[in-house]
């Protein structure tokens, strides 16, 4: 029976290894779990919470990559001379590749939250956050399926080369929307303005911006019409930004006329009376009043008020039009208007 005796050993030798192959690699997976769990702790005393974002993304994809080596070498040991599937090696991978994937777009998006700052004004910020976005989002798609492709075991040439082909005509085809993506990136590199400002376009359209896109900037005019602008021409046009960029408060002003005789100083102190009483108007920095010009009829006067939000404009300079109409008349102060003598000659 010594024959029998070798054929058990013969067997029994690669379950033993496939099974201390499985051993180790859940000996494996418990120390990823228990340095995952000493990385955080330590995470959680630093002040940023971007380390533990990374952390616990890169958790899921390491375990299953252990996971499934240590199952692909389970069966290389236990199975010799006899490889595994290729199937089942290729939907392993597969699956490998997908979990990394998904995990490079979730701390590719954390990183880039984090270092878009509302307040920073270089090319990476809130308003260029979209493009940069999906920069990533198409880097990290293309080398998942380049290494898709090499565990599938396909051959990238004849695709690279149809894939190049198949750019140029896009780009033949799409150029005018490429044009508007190209303006759009110029855009917010530029900041030239920003969500909520109101804008003047050289084409005389008057609204305020709700969305500064890729491709085209929305604005929503004082009657509720929605304007939409390809970026392309915004990039290429003369905008007045009527909200004053990105400083912020915004400054409004209106132009005042009184009659020859009103006394400058007590009309000054007036109006900025008036202007404090107004709603959304800021009491720092202080209303102003500047004389300006005289006029053929009448001193002119800018009244100068701050406001938080712009698309408050409209209604305040209703409100200091009404405030300031109805003190003035309360005073006595004559808002005059033009006035011309007509002489009639009898020819």
């Amino acid at each position: 029976m010594n024959w029998l005796n070798d054929l058990r050993a013969s067997l029994d030798a690669p379950m033993h290894h496939a099974a201390a192959v499985l051993g180790t690699t859940l000996f494996a997976l418990l120390l990823v779990y228990l340095l995952k769990r000493i990385l955080l702790n330590a995470a959680q005393k630093t002040d940023s919470s971007l380390d533990d974002i990374i952390i616990q993304r890169l958790y899921r994809p390491v375990r299953v990559s252990i996971l499934v080596y240590g199952f692909v070498k389970s069966l290389e040991v236990g199975r010799p001379g006899t490889p595994p599937p290729p199937l089942a090696i290729s939907l392993l991978m597969s699956i490998v590749v997908l979990y990394w994937m998904i995990a490079a777009l979730r701390i590719t998006d954390a990183l880039l939250q984090h270092s878009a700052s509302p307040l920073r004004k270089g090319i990476l910020t809130q308003r260029s956050l979209p493009f940069f976005s999906m920069l990533a989002t198409a880097g990290i798609g293309a080398m998942g399926v380049y290494f898709l492709f090499l565990a599938w075991d396909l051959d990238l040439t004849a695709w690279l080369a149809s894939a190049g082909i198949i750019g140029v005509a896009v780009g033949f085809g799409a150029k005018d929307s490429l044009a508007n993506v190209f303006g759009g990136v110029s855009i917010m590199a530029d900041a030239p303005y920003k969500l909520g400002d109101y804008l003047l376009l050289e084409s005389g359209e008057r609204g305020e911006v709700t969305d500064i896109g890729l491709r085209s900037t929305r604005l929503r005019t004082r009657g509720d019409i929605q304007i939409v602008v390809p970026n392309s021409i915004m990039a290429n046009t003369k905008i007045v930004n009527e909200s004053g960029g990105p400083r912020l408060p915004h400054r409004i002003s209106l132009r005042l006329g009184v009659a020859y005789g009103t006394d400058a100083e007590t009309l000054k102190a007036i109006v900025i009376e008036e202007c404090k009483t107004v709603e959304n108007v800021l009491a720092e920095p202080p209303p102003n009043v500047l004389f300006v010009a005289f006029g053929d009829s009448a001193l002119l006067f800018d009244v100068l008020v701050s406001i938080q939000v712009s698309r408050h404009r409209a209604f305040v300079l209703d409100d200091l039009h009404m405030t300031i109409y109805k003190r003035l008349s309360a005073e006595g102060i004559v808002i005059p208007f033009p006035q011309r003598d007509v002489h009639m000659v009898k020819g």
